[in-house]
């Protein structure tokens, strides 16, 4: 009986972990703070960050809705896409869809899906961004 209440309890937190944490605000308002270069500060599992990694991705997002994701091998261009009526960002690269989890001055945590089906991610596993330029 315990574990099938903790394992309820976890899904829960996962599931309320993976909705967006973008405030009902002006898609002027997201560009102001999404637009910038980001990079890699943590890898995010079962709500613990992880930081001790070499992962050199980073993420430049443009006020015109693309965006160009570059790693150690490759550049990728993609577009992100502000949905007000449900507080949510997706962003595209290729076939893959992220959405914006968390998305504050500085502070950006991106994760896999579209936002709505916590099933997709159900270990939780998202990237904490910070602010490079």
């Amino acid at each position: 009986m315990i574990k099938i209440i903790s394992c309820i309890a976890f899904t829960l937190f996962l599931s309320k972990g993976l909705h967006a944490q973008v405030d009902n605000v002006s898609a002027d308002s997201i560009k102001n703070l999404l637009c910038y270069k980001w990079g890699v500060r943590a890898i995010i599992m079962g709500g613990q960050e992880m930081t001790n990694f070499n992962e050199t991705v980073t993420y430049q997002f443009f006020e015109n809705n693309t965006l160009q994701r570059v790693t150690e091998k490759k550049t990728e261009k993609g577009t992100w896409i502000y949905e007000p009526a449900k507080n949510l960002i997706l962003i595209k690269i290729k076939k893959t869809t992220l959405f914006v989890q968390k998305l504050k001055e500085g502070n950006l945590v991106i994760s896999v899906g579209d936002g709505t089906d916590s099933g997709k991610n159900s270990l939780g596993v998202a990237t904490a961004l910070k602010r490079v330029d």
